[in-house]
């Protein structure tokens, strides 16, 4: 019997997560029909690097001091308006307070905030992580879901790293600081991914050596309120489900493929929604090459599943 249960409430379970992907994907598609055709932006932050390439200026209409993630911007289009209004935009910090203004975690502040809508039943633990320091004015949403943002959602790039510039693909459906409309989906929205999920369960990873950046949890990624690329992007270069094993080298790209990978607690595979609007369960098994394709916005490719 207890099997039997356990394969109906994971069915059940991944209906929820489609139905999940699908209100984001009509989110996205809202969103547009408002912004002259706009997607939503990724992630909004000003940020220079070392990288040798420019770093991300906000766009011209926006502050320097301007900061959200695609997971604000969609709030409004998921029936989460006065939410969305809480946010302080320019202030990021101001965030960490209850409404009241108090500087007590125990208070209703941003960071906790949990939104059913962005939260897959499969995925493990309450959706509450905590940051280093283990204090309490540090904790965290960890929602299920990241947005597309090309062949590399996120590379932690620095001096002397033999690993792919922060800014060498930006290829994906979305981005920090640029947005993109649907029609520069040009591979074809049927064709190209908006969103999917990402699994924390890697008992392997999570027990790394003590070491930066190794000494990392897969827990302290995905929040949803703090605005970074390994927060709300995934990259197809990383295969779904793909998690460390002890055989798998303790490399700063074997880090960022993990940081970078979509996934999830179903069984052989994930849930993704595409540029159309559809949701599709995508199996771990995919063909790289597709599945890369299906990441890039214009890639060009002839997808071939």
């Amino acid at each position: 019997m207890v099997p039997a249960v356990q394969k109906v409430r994971e069915a059940a379970n991944r209906m929820s997560c489609s139905n999940n992907l699908k209100q984001l994907g009509l989110a996205a598609h809202n969103h547009a029909s408002t912004e002259n055709g706009f997607l939503p932006y990724g992630m909004v932050r000003h940020q220079t690097s070392t990288n040798p390439a420019p770093g991300f200026p906000n766009p011209g209409e926006l502050g320097t001091a301007y900061r959200c993630a695609i997971w604000h911007l969609l709030l409004p289009y998921i029936e989460q308006d006065n939410l969305f209004k809480r946010w302080n935009f320019t202030n990021f910090n101001a965030n960490n307070l209850a409404p009241g203004g108090t500087t007590s975690w125990v208070g209703d502040h941003f960071f906790i905030q949990k939104i059913k809508t962005y939260t897959c039943p499969s995925n493990p633990g309450d959706a509450l992580n905590k940051s280093f320091t283990g204090s309490g004015n540090n904790q965290y949403f960890t929602g299920s879901y990241l947005a597309n943002g090309g062949t590399r959602g996120y590379p932690r790039w620095s001096t002397g790293n033999a690993v792919p510039s922060l800014f060498q693909f930006q290829d994906g459906a979305f981005n920090q600081n640029t947005r993109y409309k649907l029609t520069d989906l040009t591979d074809g929205t049927s064709n190209t991914l908006l969103f999917g999920e990402r699994h924390y369960f890697d008992p392997v990873f999570d027990s790394g050596p003590p070491t930066v950046p190794f000494s990392d949890k897969i827990g302290n990624w995905g929040w949803t309120w703090f605005g970074a690329q390994g927060d709300c992007f995934f990259g197809t270069s990383a295969r779904i489900n793909f998690k460390w094993s002890a055989a798998t080298p303790r490399t700063q790209v074997a880090f960022d493929d993990r940081i970078n990978a979509a996934g999830s607690g179903h069984a052989g595979g994930a849930n993704f929604c595409m540029g159309d609007g559809s949701v599709r369960f995508l199996a771990e098994s995919l063909n790289a090459v597709a599945y890369r394709a299906m990441g890039t916005r214009a890639g060009g490719e002839v997808f071939q599943e």
